[in-house]
């Protein structure tokens, strides 16, 4: 949350965890020892025993145990530190610098720099990239360059960069198919989203395979001139910010941080097809396994003090329609919450990122420790191998 301030601290912010057993705010670690500095995204290691947690306003990526909330290591990255993952295939760390014109790799751990990967050609100046997404059989990364107006398609390996395309005004976040077929980046100040294929023709228009398409999230839905409404029952999304398709590549939630909504897309057809109303400041998105089969989404909003639990396909039809809230809750603590500091204003407030565990994307779900994959069905081990079960 990171927007909570704490007696011990001058920086706001802490690392809260969230038991979705009985649905409990269980933990929050506000780490006064170093001052925790505007918490803003976090990913976990494959044995999912750290948290890594960078540092918005600061210049750092934090190690922290997961159930201790023990800082293991600190590592200087560079400024504005925004978003971080994980490549699937060696472990290491991707972390985007918002504040600068790179995405810096380290090594397991966060241990040291491995390399900085530029997301801008020789002459381009600074991209400001905010929140990449990377494709679970580690060949892509795609970074929004805010600064630009375009995105940044990198090949992981050599980190070269593959192709840059224009996305409309100050894009700030990223996502991407479950196969690894086409890239979604969300236009700040356009209100859409757009599409872009990795490779060949991915993206979907009129039933057709294209190499991109805007999804617009406003003008589709709303005349600004005349206010009506173009599709009674859909809401225009202003102001889309982490946006994020399910491990099965059956839906897709977008965060629209001024309309206060969930867009909801079918990655199928590329299309708006429902909007569900969430808080203000509608904000972080990621993918958690349901239990018995399917996922839940998990929305955190940066002005309000709840998280939002979305069923992306409760009948599991293989069609997101019927997607909808099933869980809301306060992030503020209660009496059970272990905790290393006291909050003096603003409890539960300031969500900015949310990381569900285990991890149950393509590419890392396979790399999940035994006991946690355990907890998951045949199809969620394996989300896009439909025969495997």
């Amino acid at each position: 949350m990171q927007m909570e301030q704490y007696a011990g601290k001058t920086k706001p912010g802490s690392i809260t965890a969230v038991n979705t057993e009985n649905w409990t705010v269980s933990k929050k670690f506000a780490l006064p020892q170093i001052d925790l500095n505007n918490p803003h995204n976090m990913w976990t290691d494959r044995a999912h025993k750290v948290v890594y947690v960078n540092e918005w306003f600061g210049d750092k990526v934090n190690v922290v145990d997961r159930v201790t909330g023990q800082v293991i290591r600190r590592l200087t990255v560079g400024p504005s530190p925004a978003h971080v993952m994980t490549r699937t295939d060696t472990d290491q760390l991707h972390i985007g610098l918002n504040g600068g014109n790179a995405v810096v790799e380290a090594a397991p751990g966060a241990t040291k720099i491995d390399r900085r990967i530029s997301v801008t050609k020789p002459g381009q100046g600074i991209a400001h990239p905010h929140a990449h997404w990377m494709s679970g059989d580690a060949k892509y990364m795609i970074a929004p360059d805010a600064n630009f107006d375009i995105a940044t398609l990198v090949n992981i390996g050599p980190g070269t960069i593959k192709k840059q395309a224009f996305v409309g005004s100050v894009p700030i976040a990223s996502g991407m198919s479950s196969d690894g077929k086409k890239s979604y980046v969300a236009s700040l100040m356009s209100n859409w989203l757009m599409c872009i294929s990795n490779d060949k023709p991915a993206c979907v228009s009129n039933g057709k395979k294209v190499m991109s398409k805007k999804i617009d999230l406003f003008t589709s839905v709303y005349d600004p001139v005349t206010g009506a409404s173009k599709k009674p029952g859909l809401l225009p999304g202003i102001l889309p910010i982490q946006n994020a398709v399910s491990p099965d590549n059956q839906t897709m939630l977008v965060a629209d941080a001024v309309s206060g909504q969930i867009s909801v897309i079918d990655p199928q057809t590329d299309k708006l097809i429902k909007t569900i109303p969430c808080d203000p400041g509608c904000h972080g998105i990621n993918w958690g396994a349901k239990k018995g089969g399917g996922y839940y989404g998990y929305v955190s909003s940066k002005f309000a003090n709840t998280l939002i639990v979305i069923d992306g396909d409760p009948n599991a039809d293989g069609n997101p329609a019927d997607a909808k809230m099933v869980g809301h809750m306060v992030m503020n603590p209660d009496a059970g919450t272990k905790m290393d500091d006291t909050i003096t204003a603003y409890p539960g407030m300031g969500g900015q990122g949310v990381l569900p565990l285990p991890l149950v994307y393509n590419g890392w779900v396979q790399h999940d420790p035994a006991a946690w994959k355990a907890k998951l069905t045949c199809q969620q081990r394996d989300p896009l191998n439909t025969k495997a079960c």
